[in-house]
């Protein structure tokens, strides 16, 4: 028997608080789940909100002190109370239909990853839950990946940059879905096999990369400065082209940080027996004498 345990905490409070958040268990086709009479009951238009609501509690059948089974399929359960608790669904839908759970929740055996669309329909209609979620929910979240890529595609490009002791670059995104239009600037533009590999990252972007950048330009902006340390970016559009301009570049490679992150360092710890300190005199001293 499977059980999985709802973690949250009611805290202190009342006796009538008690009594209404009392914990229940859902025994659904012998997977069990444990969450609050509350957490069903604040939404009252639902099978579970009206079944646990206080004028039918009279009605019900415990099986096992206070847990109630129902003849459903219980690994898609997860994603129904799922949504009793946050207001969403967490999935994702993956080649073929089938609907995997995201990182972070609990594992339910391989049976839940193999839960499809129509399944999980199937059981959001019996349960009353709104169906339209699944397309709101697969709508947002197929555009939210791509522009995750988008941005997780211009962090590899910055270590492309760094890996080759370069430190600026210009990408040019085109309105009419045209390849981007790549410049190295910190090489002046003639390290061919560089400008390849950069191509070859930001090119599947070539189509929404304009407007990617025309919506939230200033969100991966603020993004990336923030999340990469001594990196600044440009989004401008270029009305001569009808274009967006991207320009990244790396306030200095400093060679002492590079330093640190070498197998170099590493080296000269093991064999002086000295130990390893962040410590630029030291640095200075094992390198130059």
């Amino acid at each position: 028997m499977i059980e999985i345990k709802d973690k949250k905490d009611i805290g202190d409070c009342d006796s009538k608080n008690v009594r209404f958040n009392e914990r229940i268990i859902l025994n659904v086709g012998g997977v069990k789940y444990e969450t609050y009479r509350s957490t069903l009951t604040a939404y009252p238009n639902t099978l579970l909100g009206t079944m646990f609501a206080d004028r039918n509690l009279s009605l019900l059948y415990k099986t096992d002190g206070n847990e109630y089974f129902i003849d459903r399929n219980g690994h898609a359960f997860f994603y129904i109370l799922e949504f009793y608790r946050t207001g969403r669904l967490s999935w994702k839908e993956e080649e073929g239909n089938c609907i995997c759970g995201t990182e972070g929740h609990l594992t339910i055996g391989n049976d839940r990853g193999n839960i499809t669309r129509e399944e999980l329909i199937s059981e959001m209609q019996y349960f009353q839950l709104p169906v339209h979620t699944i397309t709101s929910s697969f709508i947002h979240r197929a555009a939210g990946q791509r522009l995750t890529h988008f941005m997780r595609s211009l962090e590899k490009v910055l270590h492309i940059l760094a890996s080759e002791f370069q430190t600026s670059i210009r990408i040019d995104f085109r309105k009419n879905k045209l390849a981007p239009h790549i410049t190295i600037l910190s090489s002046g533009d003639e390290d061919t096999t560089l400008k390849a590999a950069v191509i070859k990252v930001i090119k599947p972007h070539g189509t929404v990369g304009y407007v990617i950048l025309s919506t939230y330009g200033n969100e991966i902006k603020r993004y990336l400065e923030s999340e990469v340390e001594g990196v600044t970016l440009e989004v401008n559009h270029v009305d001569n082209f009808n274009w967006f301009r991207l320009e990244m570049k790396i306030n200095g490679l400093e060679n002492n940080l590079v330093l640190e992150n070498s197998v170099i360092i590493i080296c000269m710890c093991m064999y002086t027996g000295v130990t390893c300190m962040h410590n630029e005199t030291l640095l200075e001293t094992w390198i130059y004498g």
